[in-house]
């Protein structure tokens, strides 16, 4: 090969290379884009790193009666999403990608970069029913039903915070934000049964009470 055919191939040869690194380059990112954009059980996503990017779908158990945070279930879990940009009703059926995270040993999902309504007015899931002490991990961010408990300053007012009720042998928790419906009204005398979300704040286990869409009594007060 002469020097002027070496020198005539030398750049086409190296235009291969760079359009082969740039293809490789390209099939990465859209690997890595796909792998982060399948959707996985939330029983999966739950079990992802902090800092982690999953994509997850399912219905939404609460609306805005709890502030910004939503929290959403499927057929192997719960998980809250906390997000400004998200802000779905109860009952849609949505498609989310966000970063796991956690709160006060909460996990959940924020810098959400993807947020798609799939569905609506689906069904809330059935809840769960255990006991006071059955809330814990295992059920976290799902919907439950505690039956026949009363609450401590039974005849009182409901205030903002937390409260607690007892079956008679365990006793539990609930948590009712500033703005929440049963603020300021009366504490029942007599036994309830409670349905809500299960929650924690730090380790301790509580249950969130969902307030009622369209002045509608929802299950998830008091029943």
């Amino acid at each position: 090969m002469t020097k002027e055919q070496q020198y005539n191939n030398e750049p086409i040869g190296n235009n291969n290379i760079t359009m082969k690194r740039i293809l490789l380059f390209l099939i990465a990112i859209f690997t890595i884009q796909l792998a982060q954009a399948q959707v996985v059980d939330i029983s999966v996503a739950r079990q992802a790193a902090q800092g982690q990017t999953v994509t997850i779908r399912g219905i939404v158990t609460n609306g805005a009666e709890l502030g910004v945070i939503r929290y959403m279930q499927d057929a192997t879990g719960g998980i809250p999403i906390y997000d400004n940009s998200v802000t779905p009703n109860r009952g849609d059926e949505i498609e989310v990608t966000g970063v796991m995270d956690e709160f006060g040993a909460l996990l959940e999902i924020t810098g959400v970069t993807s947020s798609t309504v799939l569905s609506t007015n689906n069904a809330s899931p059935t809840p769960i029913v255990v006991t006071p002490a059955g809330m814990n991990i295992s059920n976290e961010a799902q919907l439950l039903k505690i039956n026949n408990v009363t609450f401590t300053n039974a005849g009182g007012t409901f205030t903002s915070g937390t409260l607690n009720f007892s079956d008679g042998t365990q006793i539990g928790q609930i948590y009712l934000g500033g703005s929440h419906a049963l603020v300021g009204t009366t504490i029942p005398q007599t036994a309830v049964n409670l349905t809500g979300l299960s929650s924690q704040y730090n380790g301790s286990a509580q249950m969130l009470l969902r307030d009622a869409n369209d002045n509608v009594v929802i299950i998830c007060s008091i029943e």
